[in-house]
């Protein structure tokens, strides 16, 4: 990188120094100008944007998901369906303890 920088500098220091740059066209630098800050405007947020939007899908289905994991006890479906198995066995084994000395 730095012998080609060098060779880079090397060259534009041997450079003739009275050559004459040609002038852009009349309006050029301006329409330049203009698309630079028109492009710049624009993509302002661009960065933001980019970064929370995995972050906004992920808390949004989060959010989903729980509500669909809860959603037998906030409809009050818990309650009024019939007893699981799980609890059968532990009401069952605590009326054995208490009647069985």
């Amino acid at each position: 990188m730095n012998d080609s920088l060098d060779r880079l500098l090397h060259i534009a220091a041997s450079s003739p120094t009275d050559a004459k740059t040609p002038e852009p066209p009349f309006g050029f630098e301006t329409r330049v100008l203009a698309a630079w800050r028109a492009a710049t405007s624009e993509d302002e947020g661009a960065g933001w944007r980019a970064a929370f939007r995995p972050a906004i899908v992920i808390a949004g289905t989060a959010a989903l998901l729980s509500v669909a994991f809860s959603w037998p006890s906030l409809s009050g479906l818990r309650e009024t369906a019939a007893p699981s198995i799980a609890e059968r066995t532990v009401v069952d084994s605590a009326i054995r303890l208490a009647f069985n000395p």
